[in-house]
């Protein structure tokens, strides 16, 4: 099966390491819109389509089309979410107040990271999917939790951390998916995959 010609989404150096990693030939072409805020777990399908659009848009300019070709690039868009509920999302902190304060509240509590990923093809159609896993930190000592700030500053991070980093000793144990908390589901990417070159 052959992944050529992918357009990657998104600036995301982890996601462009997981493909790297798949042997996935890809370019990167970020979202330049405003994307919409995501106030609940249910949208987030929607702003990851919305990268997809964007890019998409950005491609027939770039390949001077006047319309869709229907052979070619195919788009690649995720979005990651880290939340307790379905309507308290933990963004990226602003500064180290917040993200002690989110780091605090996963502290002995279980939290849900959900990655959708949406496949735009040539032709204008998409196929999306969600991916969910479940997290369960350890209690952690105020100490520990100014040190990674100070260590890392994981204000780019959602939840204010990142599992590939030294935060992977927070972590008591996992349900579901790994990849999926470093920003792109393997499982559900390929199985995504095989199905939209399946009907080609």
């Amino acid at each position: 099966m052959s992944y050529q010609e992918c357009i990657l989404a998104s600036a995301s150096p982890r996601r462009h390491e997981i493909l790297s990693w798949l042997g996935i030939e890809h370019t990167v072409i970020p979202s330049k819109a405003e994307e919409p805020r995501i106030t609940n777990v249910e949208n987030l399908i929607q702003v990851s389509e919305f990268k997809a659009k964007d890019v998409y848009a950005q491609q027939l300019v770039i390949a001077s089309e006047a319309k869709p070709s229907t052979t070619g690039w195919l788009i690649l868009a995720a979005d990651t979410i880290v939340y307790t509920s379905a309507t308290r999302i933990l963004g990226k902190p602003r500064d180290a107040a917040e993200a002690a304060s989110m780091l605090e509240e996963l502290s002995g509590n279980k939290h849900q990271v959900s990655t959708a990923i949406t496949l735009m093809q040539p032709d204008g159609t998409m196929r999306s999917a969600v991916e969910t896993t479940v997290i369960y930190f350890r209690q952690l000592s105020r100490k520990e939790i100014q040190n990674y700030i100070a260590e890392y500053k994981p204000y780019d991070k959602a939840g204010a951390y990142a599992i590939q980093e030294p935060a992977s000793l927070f972590i008591e144990r996992i349900e579901g998916c790994y990849s999926n908390v470093v920003g792109l589901p393997v499982a559900l990417l390929l199985k995504t995959l095989e199905q939209y070159y399946s009907t080609r």
